[in-house]
């Protein structure tokens, strides 16, 4: 199964439409008094729902094709003339139209449809084309409402008074204990190589995989609107991040230099990474101690080095963030914005989604993101290890009642040997960390380890081997764990929206030979995802808030205590005198208080005289 590419597009342009357009261009004219070419200010724009070769006979290629008013934004403006094409054939000269739907009727042919019409025995879709001003569309992004706030007050920024505490030279990128090496594929996009914390090697490999969203409807392009938007060459999708938005304007814009066909070769995109340093205002570690004895305070704000893309697929934009933490942990999270997809409004299609105008229903679909994580503990040679929670009951001696049954957690250790142990299923009765640790023991018996922390929990609830779930096998579990092997390098690929009758990568085979991943150098897949019900907020644009998913990875035994001790960052605040904590503190900010701004001077200068509303 070829990719799809924009010559595909051009055929389409070139063979296919010109003959709809010939045969039924008077019918879009009186249904939706629109067209495609020569249509001055009243333009139909198309798409396509490609169809899966998991529910095609063995060599069919084809693909549903729909219309929509060519307006801000065309995905919340569809119309119901939807036709499918055969394009099996090499020679797109032969490819044919072979299926109508049109005013929810399903026809066997476009001749069929237009007896049909011609003869009034159909119903008749009858709108006009949006004629209000674009900015009051309902579809089209303007600030409309109440403005807030009502006056014209800036919002708060921040400042790098120093300059970056990063640099950047080509690839390699260090901040504070970090370092790591950052590349961008055409096919698979961010990809970061060999990240190191105070010098030792955490991760080798750090990349997205795959974005899967499964849509449901009851038109033809509804419920075949299967993506794996690795099909449009997530590499070849970053580019265009506006300064002061979509990253901080002291953050530093990167360009990314890709080659593709469907870039006419080599091609350098602008603004397509950011790197910046992040103070999100709150503690990595803080402790108030309070009280006539002991009081102090310290604490160290969580700033974080973030590197960011977006990578826009038709109407979503995702937000990828990989975060550095000064305490050595990772976090890898996506958020999603942009366009809903839409149906035009029949009865049957509430089924499936949510009305959000007139003739338009927004449908149920599942997102879906698959993250490669190379994890490399002191070496390559690893293991995989769950620690379950349980629960005991036990007697206690010193009880009132010694006969009387004392029930309490308890962990158990549990070292995952082979690649189908390792599947990771989620379950609210058996709760566990997962580790990824060397077996290598420290003075105190522990083991250097990374946990992993899934904060993107989701499943696929198609039927295994079922239509298109063959071709993201990896959306049955939230995490697998493999064997690192050369030919198993990425979990998808860009033939993934067509390939699931035979998959270029079955990714089912990385777990299936069920090897042993004891002491090996391993692999771990992580699968994040949320079911998404459209809502008439997401109108015109689907907000961030509550749409974010993540992982972490994070120290675990590793070091002997917290690494951010080391940090300049934090601030310690002792009494000057320990039995009169309120008369006064002296506040600690290791040698940097001089670039901290005067608000903070003028506190630590009151708090040396009156400490009391610290430690009352």
């Amino acid at each position: 199964m070829r990719p799809f590419s924009k010559y595909e597009f051009k055929a389409i342009y070139k063979h296919i439409l010109p003959m709809v357009l010939k045969k039924a261009g008077r019918v879009l004219q009186e249904s939706y008094n629109a067209t495609v070419f020569n249509c001055g200010n009243q333009c139909l724009r198309f798409s396509v729902t490609p169809v899966s070769s998991g529910f095609l006979e063995k060599g069919s290629r084809k693909s549903w094709f729909w219309f929509a008013y060519d307006v801000e934004f065309y995905t919340l403006h569809p119309l119901d003339f939807q036709f499918l094409v055969d394009m099996s054939a090499v020679d797109p000269a032969h490819w044919e139209v072979q299926r109508v739907f049109y005013a929810n009727k399903l026809f066997k042919s476009l001749e069929e449809f237009l007896d049909m019409y011609d003869k009034n025995t159909i119903n008749k879709t009858r709108i006009t084309f949006p004629i209000q001003p674009l900015k009051d569309q309902y579809s089209a992004v303007y600030m409309r409402g109440d403005p807030v706030p009502q006056t014209t007050k800036p919002p708060p920024q921040q400042i790098q008074p120093s300059g970056p505490r990063y640099t950047i030279e080509g690839n390699l990128v260090n901040y504070m204990d970090w370092r790591f090496n950052l590349h961008i594929s055409p096919s698979v996009g961010p990809q970061l190589f060999d990240i190191r914390y105070k010098g030792e090697r955490i991760v080798y490999e750090l990349s997205m995989q795959e974005i899967g969203v499964l849509y449901s409807g009851h038109s033809p392009a509804a419920s075949m609107l299967y993506f794996a938007d690795s099909a449009g060459l997530f590499g070849t999708r970053m580019r265009g991040m506006m300064p002061g938005i979509d990253c901080p304007e002291h953050g530093s814009m990167l360009d990314a230099i890709v080659y593709t066909s469907n870039e006419l070769g080599l091609k350098t995109l602008p603004n397509s990474l950011c790197i910046f340093e992040h103070n999100p205002e709150t503690p990595l570690r803080r402790h108030r101690a309070y009280g006539m004895s002991g009081a102090f305070y310290s604490a160290l704000i969580d700033h974080v080095l973030v590197v960011r893309m977006y990578i826009c697929i038709i109407n979503y934009d995702y937000v990828f963030d990989f975060v550095f933490h000064n305490n050595g942990a990772i976090e890898v999270k996506v958020s999603s914005t942009g366009y809903l997809a839409s149906s035009f409004h029949f009865p049957e299609e509430e089924l499936y989604g949510t009305r959000i105008s007139d003739n338009v229903v927004a449908g149920l679909h599942h997102h879906l993101f698959q993250f490669k994580a190379d994890i490399d503990i002191k070496g390559t040679s690893n293991r995989y290890q769950t620690w379950n929670i349980g629960k005991e009951a036990k007697r206690d001696k010193w009880a009132d009642n010694p006969s009387q049954f004392h029930t309490q957690n308890v962990m158990v250790k549990e070292d995952k040997k082979t690649e189908k142990e390792a599947v990771y299923m989620f379950d609210f009765n058996h709760p566990k960390h997962l580790l990824f640790y060397s077996n290598r023991s420290s003075v105190l018996g522990n083991n250097p380890a990374y946990r992993l922390i899934h904060k993107g929990l989701t499943k696929t609830l198609l039927p295994e081997g079922d239509g298109f779930e063959p071709s993201m096998s990896w959306g049955r579990h939230q995490m697998f764990v493999t064997r690192h092997k050369d030919d198993e390098m990425t979990s998808s690929s860009m033939f993934a929206m067509w390939d699931a009758a035979d998959p270029v990568v079955n990714f089912k085979t990385f777990w299936d030979d069920d090897e042993s991943i004891m002491d090996q150098d391993i692999v771990a897949w992580i699968t994040l995802g949320n079911y998404h019900i459209p809502q008439m907020e997401n109108v015109p644009n689907t907000a961030t808030v509550g749409t974010t998913q993540s992982f972490f990875l994070v120290p675990f035994n590793y070091f002997k205590e917290d690494p951010s001790l080391a940090s300049r960052d934090s601030v310690k605040i002792m009494p000057r005198d320990p039995q009169r904590p309120f008369e006064g503190a002296v506040v600690d900010r290791h040698n940097m208080t001089q670039f901290y701004n005067c608000h903070s001077q003028l506190i630590d200068r009151s708090l040396f005289s009156n400490s009391t509303f610290l430690f009352s």
